[in-house]
């Protein structure tokens, strides 16, 4: 571990963000073509991690890995298509 990091455990666990009545929760990683409304819909896992100091927020599981890797011709086809909807890159 690198100086001055503190000593000791840790923990990371999953816990479910409490959404009630007028609160709603958006959390998530998003790219240029996710939406606010995207994350919203997508079925997540909040990670909190748990230390002798305290707890805090660190991230989000918030999809499924990729399934491939973009060709050439893939970005292409992407590239062709975000101009075409009026996205410049």
């Amino acid at each position: 571990m690198p100086s001055g990091w503190p000593e000791g455990p840790f923990i990371v666990a999953e816990v479910a963000l409490n959404e009630s009545g007028d609160v709603a929760v958006i959390a998530g990683q998003a790219h240029v073509m996710k939406t606010v409304e995207d994350l919203h819909e997508a079925g997540r896992e909040d990670l909190v991690a748990v230390t002798g100091r305290g707890r805090g927020f660190i991230g989000v599981i918030d999809g499924s890995p990729p399934v491939g890797v973009e060709t050439q011709a893939d970005a292409l086809t992407r590239h062709r298509l975000v101009r075409d909807i009026g996205y410049k890159l």
